[in-house]
């Protein structure tokens, strides 16, 4: 009897012999299967989902969660032998404390099977399972951060002048309410973006969700706080820069917890302001502690200042102490 390419059965035998002498296996004709590990096969999958990736954020998180939850089960073991037991049990101490971390993990670990299925011929994917069915039904308790209606931002704006706070924070924040932009965009923004001849700020491609250049005008209120901020920042190189933070630039969870703060329906965490007829010279007590302020006379009376008294007019009458610019009266309403 001969085989369709007329070998002999004595020389299949005989083949099949050698292979196995030689630490072949035949059944496997590609050896690096079985030895390749969970690990390497997700470093190739990383570089490859990093390029399309923009949130540097985002970028440390795919790769952190595989360190924490799957390389300690995982990492070391060949691919081809990694069982769906196994895959469960990495998951399953988390699935329901942190369980948007469990499905997000899960998620990249099919994808580096997906990589295996490619590069290294493996066959079905141990993490293709019903999560419901292996850990069993997760009630969320989602607790979103509310909106504030539109007809309490005055409220919450005269709030923030107030608000004890780091400076900076106060002023990354006056911005975001009166650009109603991202805080990517807001915190990576360099002096050169923005155009004071013609009041406008230009966000380059790379910083922008869709990777489109966005232009948009700047208020003269937003203008007064891009100033103030130019003179607090820590990096010339931003407006909002913090050279000791990683990304090198403000934290917006700083600024979530701030925000945080305002409670509309408490009108103690709040002062009343009127942000027309103040006197431009007037410095109020919250421009002496070297801040900008739409300042409240009310305020202005604990020091016993007049919000129209000349005794603390600077020369320019745009700037209180400090540099930073307090008036709003030449920048119109607030709207």
């Amino acid at each position: 009897m001969q085989s369709p390419r007329g070998w002999s059965a004595e020389r299949i035998r005989a083949a099949i012999r050698s292979e196995h002498h030689a630490g072949v296996n035949p059944a496997s004709p590609n050896p690096e299967k079985t030895t390749v590990t969970f690990r390497e096969v997700a470093e190739v999958w990383f570089e490859r989902k990093r390029a399309g990736l923009k949130n540097g954020k985002h970028i440390d998180q795919n790769w952190n969660t595989m360190v924490a939850y799957a390389f300690p089960t995982l990492g070391s073991r060949p691919i081809s032998e990694i069982a769906r037991l196994e895959v469960g049990e990495a998951l399953r101490p988390i699935w329901h404390s942190t369980n948007e971390t469990a499905r997000r993990t899960l998620g990249r670990i099919r994808e580096v099977f997906e990589v295996a299925k490619l590069e290294h011929d493996v066959g079905i994917s141990p993490a293709d399972f019903d999560p419901r069915v292996a850990y069993g039904h997760v009630r969320r308790r989602t607790r979103h951060f509310g909106a504030l209606v539109w007809e309490q931002v005055p409220e919450f704006w005269a709030w923030l002048q107030e608000a004890p706070c780091d400076e900076q924070t106060r002023q990354f924040v006056m911005l975001l309410v009166l650009s109603a932009r991202r805080t990517g965009e807001v915190r990576f923004a360099c002096p050169g973006f923005r155009n004071a001849r013609a009041s406008t700020w230009t966000t380059p491609a790379e910083l922008m969700k869709r990777g489109r250049e966005h232009r948009v005008p700047l208020s003269p209120q937003a203008e007064i706080v891009w100033e103030n901020a130019l003179l607090l920042t820590r990096d010339p190189a931003f407006v909002f820069g913090k050279p000791r933070n990683r990304s090198g630039v403000i934290c917006e969870n700083t600024a979530l917890k701030l925000v945080k703060g305002f409670d509309p329906s408490d009108h103690r965490t709040w002062v009343p302001v009127e942000l027309q007829g103040l006197d431009a010279g007037a410095a109020p007590p919250c421009a002496r502690r070297h801040r900008v302020c739409a300042c409240a006379p009310s305020a202005a009376a604990r020091r016993g200042l007049s919000s129209g008294g000349p005794s603390h007019r600077a020369k320019d009458p745009h700037a209180g102490p400090g540099g930073l610019r307090d008036s709003w009266k030449s920048a119109g309403p607030l709207a």
